[in-house]
């Protein structure tokens, strides 16, 4: 039976909530919907009655019913208690880890579960959430502190600044250990993208691996191609490199690239980067694209792993035809 959940707010028609619970629903292999709903500014709890008696489970909530989230709630949980407000109503363990407050918090929303761990991240200093995370108990730092049982760590990468990310990969690797080949989860062609690590009782040990990192410098953003067009880039993967990379047009190969060509900019730039090939992470490839239909197309990567692994990037569109 799917289960039904939604977001309410006033305006709430710019939500991205449905597409990244969609797509992570569908990834997951969970069975739900998750709808918006637009309550009249006074309407709130009517709303909400109607919601429930369509047979909705649970409800983030959003501006500017929180208040009001709060006080129509039975039981409030001690965070909600301390804040006199809610984002999440509920109608009704391998733990789970999360790098930020948003994601432990949405991740907690599905699940049913308020204790989602998280770990320190920019993010939850410059909102304001990292004092609250510790008053509640659920800001970690290492891996023992969540004891010795498997984890499931997840990571949004598209919160991140791309200059930032590399050393907040290596981060994670202080805290946690070698992190394993990641599950890629890309939202709106990876416009939002988590990664999630399975996590043994015991930290990995070893040199620190993390996922992939990756740039197509050439074609740009939003050009026009011909039917037969380059790409060129660069793709290293720290601790252990990277095997190989595949062009992909519309999620699907079209071209292996010729991977190894000299490019020293990703090394200048993160010089802690440990990927064993530097400088010889470049990458070009030449793409046919005469038998797909003219307009706009979307424009990827899969990069292949030393360890095996497997990381689709982020998309980028090309239009082609004339």
């Amino acid at each position: 039976m799917t289960d039904r959940y939604a977001v309410i707010g006033n305006p709430i028609g710019h939500s991205k909530s449905p597409l990244i619970h969609g797509t992570f629903a569908r990834d997951t292999h969970q069975d739900l919907e998750y709808g918006l709903i637009e309550a009249p500014v006074d309407g709130f709890v009517a709303a909400v009655a109607a919601f429930r008696a369509a047979g909705g489970r649970g409800m983030n909530v959003t501006t500017p019913f929180k208040v009001e989230a709060f006080a129509l709630a039975d039981e409030k949980l001690p965070r909600a208690q301390l804040a006199g407000a809610a984002n999440a109503l509920k109608f009704e363990g391998g733990r789970i880890v999360a790098d930020n407050f948003k994601g432990g918090a949405e991740l907690g929303f599905a699940l049913g579960d308020p204790d989602i761990a998280v770990l320190p991240h920019p993010l939850n200093r410059k909102h304001g959430r990292a004092p609250q995370l510790h008053l509640w108990g659920l800001e970690v730092h290492r891996r023992r502190e969540l004891g010795q049982h498997p984890l499931l760590l997840v990571v949004g990468t598209s919160e991140v600044e791309y200059k930032n990310l590399l050393a907040h990969y290596h981060a994670l690797c202080t805290r946690l250990g070698p992190l394993p080949p990641p599950r890629v989860v890309n939202v709106d062609h990876g416009g939002q993208r988590f990664l999630l690590f399975a996590l043994d009782r015991r930290p990995r040990r070893g040199r620190c691996t993390t996922p992939a990192m990756a740039w197509i410098d050439r074609p740009a953003v939003n050009v026009r191609v011909d039917a037969s067009f380059s790409v060129s880039g660069w793709a290293f993967k720290d601790g252990i490199g990277l095997a190989g990379v595949d062009v992909l047009l519309d999620g699907k190969p079209v071209s292996r690239a010729r991977y190894g060509l000299d490019n020293a900019g990703p090394a200048r730039y993160w010089p802690e980067s440990t990927d064993p090939h530097h400088p010889d992470v470049g990458f070009s490839a030449q793409v046919d694209a005469s038998s797909v239909r003219p307009g706009r197309h979307w424009l990827g990567l899969r990069l292949h792993g030393s360890d095996g692994s497997i990381e689709d990037w982020s998309e980028i569109p090309v239009t082609t035809g004339r």
